[in-house]
């Protein structure tokens, strides 16, 4: 199914008032919950809340946010606003992985959840902007950190550049 259709069939059944949805190659820390609840509660309008992610294999920060090149192409920010850290807990940003998110059942049920069209890439980019265009903010929730076994699914980059012309 991938990861979009995987994760649209998982949050069709659950039950809950918000969705976390993670991918199966995160080591998380105790206590990483708690700060992107504190942020998803803070937001007025709260649309996808993410993390910061680092790579368990090297230790380096791999994900503050999604940014884009000249290009337009999505990539990780992996710049760490310490001042935004410490005084407000998180930071805004036009998108987050899908690696790590939360986000409200009945927010996710309003935008369509991920569009299947993507292939395992995009699909969180595309859904964090469908968030924007409905007027709501998506945040990283800088005290929150998780461990990522980085892009380690195989095929996982085999379908990017099919992925970065649909977004």
């Amino acid at each position: 199914l991938g990861y979009a259709g995987a994760n649209n069939r998982g949050a069709a059944v659950a039950r809950g008032g918000l969705l976390a949805l993670l991918n199966n190659d995160l080591v998380l820390a105790r206590g990483w919950l708690e700060p992107m609840l504190a942020v998803h509660a803070r937001l007025r309008q709260p649309g996808v809340v993410g993390n910061v992610q680092r790579n368990l294999r090297t230790g380096r920060l791999d994900h503050t946010g999604i940014c884009f090149d000249h290009r337009g192409k999505a990539g990780h920010d992996t710049a760490y606003p310490l001042l935004a850290a410490l005084l407000r807990g998180y930071r805004r940003v036009p998108a987050v992985t899908g690696a790590c998110l939360l986000i409200a059942a009945e927010r996710w049920r309003t935008l369509g959840g991920f569009d299947p069209g993507y292939v395992n890439g995009g699909e969180d980019v595309d859904l964090c902007f469908r968030a924007l265009a409905a007027g709501c903010t998506n945040a990283v929730a800088l005290r929150s950190i998780i461990l990522h076994h980085v892009s380690a699914s195989p095929g996982r980059k085999r379908r990017d550049e099919e992925n970065s012309r649909r977004l």
